[in-house]
């Protein structure tokens, strides 16, 4: 992997955490069209769509992409073999496994002490859920795998990192020779089995595909267009954007094929966001921040129960009903929890280091 490849994902790693804690504050209790008389048609409507689905649909398959990319960076020449999937398998043990079941426990625990000291309050139970104190066996199970039909864990967003445990360590054996022999064949079968929403144990293909593409391209060795010149690198940027803009316009008229230009900014995202941001890295214009790319899995391991219990006790205590304090809402608080986030990272990065495996043993 060359060294701008590992720079540009250093550095896009924080942006993408930001953008997925704005992207899980818009939800359907607090959907304008649910709170607001004039039915969801104004600003804070605006602003809640597009903090909640517009930019930031790129940021979890890009992730994908990154994390097959870095799985199998290196195999062209060495090959990947048992001894080679056994070493893999384990630093994916330390930095995806234990963090996944110490965060699941660890929020399965707050939201319990928190329902206990809220003497069960509604506002901390979702309608339609068991109270924690209520749990058989079978419900802790499905805290860690599972939590509802929407194939979550009790950590929320950690449905990312149970589906890279499984990637990297039960398939990346057959993924990686797949994708060898076959080459483009697998991803094509992959990408038809998303369209057609396959998947199993809660997960999809889709998701599947994206960590193929970028274990294919670590595989073949490509640069990710990290060689471009400025001129094109810029053209890049602007292919990003139009695709972004085409995208955002479809989505304000509501159109039947919206998702169409959604899965074009994807795609194109993907395919030119390294070679956009490749120049600047390169001239040192801009330059990752190892505190904020090693923060960025703490944000995405903390951030939802926390914006959960401040957003539910913000609505609870003001009873938002103008737009204006509704709109800033939605920018204040996840800019708060994504601060809290760090400061947290930062006094257990510096004080609390028996704790370094909340964060896959990351520094």
């Amino acid at each position: 992997m060359n060294q701008s490849i590992s720079q540009i994902i250093s550095f896009i790693r924080f942006p993408l955490a930001i953008l997925i804690v704005y992207s899980h504050f818009y939800t359907p209790d607090i959907w304008a069209k649910n709170i607001l008389a004039d039915g969801g048609t104004g600003i804070y409507a605006f602003i809640g769509e597009f903090t909640n689905h517009m930019p930031m649909v790129a940021a979890v398959p890009l992730f994908f992409f990154m994390s097959g990319y870095l799985y199998f960076a290196g195999t062209t020449d060495r090959g990947f073999n048992f001894q080679t999937w056994k070493k893999k398998s384990w630093n994916r043990v330390k930095s995806l496994v234990i963090p996944y079941i110490a965060w699941n426990l660890l929020i399965l625990a707050l939201y319990a002490g928190i329902q206990y000291m809220s003497g069960n309050s509604p506002t901390m139970q979702k309608e339609g859920y068991k109270l924690i104190a209520d749990y058989q066996f079978i419900d802790y199970l499905k805290s860690l795998w599972a939590f509802d039909h929407s194939g979550a864990p009790m950590d929320g967003p950690l449905w990312f990192v149970r589906n890279l445990i499984v990637f990297s360590i039960v398939l990346s054996f057959p993924l990686y020779y797949c994708l060898r022999f076959t080459g483009v064949l697998t991803l094509i079968v992959l990408f038809i089995g998303g369209i057609y929403g396959l998947e199993f144990a809660n997960i999809s293909f889709t998701t599947i595909f994206f960590f193929a593409w970028g274990a294919f391209f670590a595989i073949k060795d490509f640069d990710l267009f990290t060689n471009v010149s400025e001129r094109t690198s810029r053209l890049f940027g602007l292919a990003i954007l139009s695709s972004l803009i085409l995208k955002i316009i479809f989505c304000i008229l509501h159109s039947p094929i919206e998702h169409y230009f959604n899965s074009l900014y994807i795609y194109t995202t993907i395919t030119l966001i390294f070679g956009f941001l490749a120049p600047y890295i390169k001239k040192g214009v801009l330059k990752p921040s190892p505190f904020l790319a090693s923060a960025s899995f703490f944000i995405y391991a903390m951030h939802k129960p926390l914006q959960v219990i401040f957003r539910r006790y913000s609505f609870a205590i003001l009873h938002p009903q103008s737009e204006l304090l509704l709109c800033v809402l939605n920018l204040l608080i996840p800019a708060i929890v994504i601060a809290l986030c760090l400061l947290t990272f930062h006094i257990v990065q510096r004080y609390l280091t028996r704790l370094k495996f909340l964060n896959g043993f990351r520094r």
